[in-house]
Order: C-alpha cells, then structure tokens, then sequence
C-alpha cells in the first residue's frame, strides 16, 4: 500500500508542477506589463510544462511497473486524481457563484 500510495502522490506532484507551470504562462498572458522577458514569461514555462505533461504520460502509462502490481489498480489510482480534480473545479465554481467576495479574496496576500 505504501508503493501505491506514494507513486499516486508524485503523479499528483507532477500533475500540479505541469498545471502551475501553465499557468504561469496564462497569467503572463494576461498581465504582459509585469514582466516583459518572454523567455522567462511564456517559453521557460511552455516548455517545463510540455516536458511534465510528457512526464506525467509516461508515468500513467507505466504505472503497473511503478506500482509492482496489475489488473484494476492500474487504471483505479491514476483516475483518483482526475476525479479529485473534477470535485475540485466543482467547489470552487460552488464557491464563485454562493460567495464571489470571499472567491475573489481566495489566494490573495494581505499585507
């Protein structure tokens, strides 16, 4: 259990840096006057992203190796994160539409 687990962590891990990576270049996108260097801004970021997504591919598609089992848990644990991701979209589009203060607030630094 604790090969299952833990190889279904660093694929969330991976999940999250491809996600996080793309997202830089979306926010850069939209706030162009924060940072001019498109190398730093939309390229370094683009590509750590397609090289995790690539990453990630591999890793789902080796999964029963990295698990050291086969049959059902190959394709269970993987789809756990999709699932949890799909709940998550779904609270905070939950959150946005009851509470659009405390949503726009959510992630910001108070100083």
């Amino acid at each position: 259990m604790f090969t299952w687990l833990t190889n279904l962590g660093t694929l969330g891990v991976i999940s999250l840096m491809a996600l996080c990576s793309f997202a830089i270049v979306a926010f850069f996108a939209k706030n162009r006057e924060l940072d001019r260097n498109i190398l730093r801004t939309f390229v370094a970021p683009l590509v750590a992203g397609l090289a995790l997504t690539a990453i990630l591919a591999y890793a789902v598609a080796n999964f029963g190796l990295l698990i050291a089992s086969g049959g059902a848990l190959v394709w269970i644990l993987p789809s756990l994160l999709l699932v949890f991701a799909v709940l998550g979209v779904m609270a905070s589009t939950r959150l946005r539409s009851s509470s659009p203060r405390l949503y726009a607030e959510m992630g910001r630094h108070r100083e």
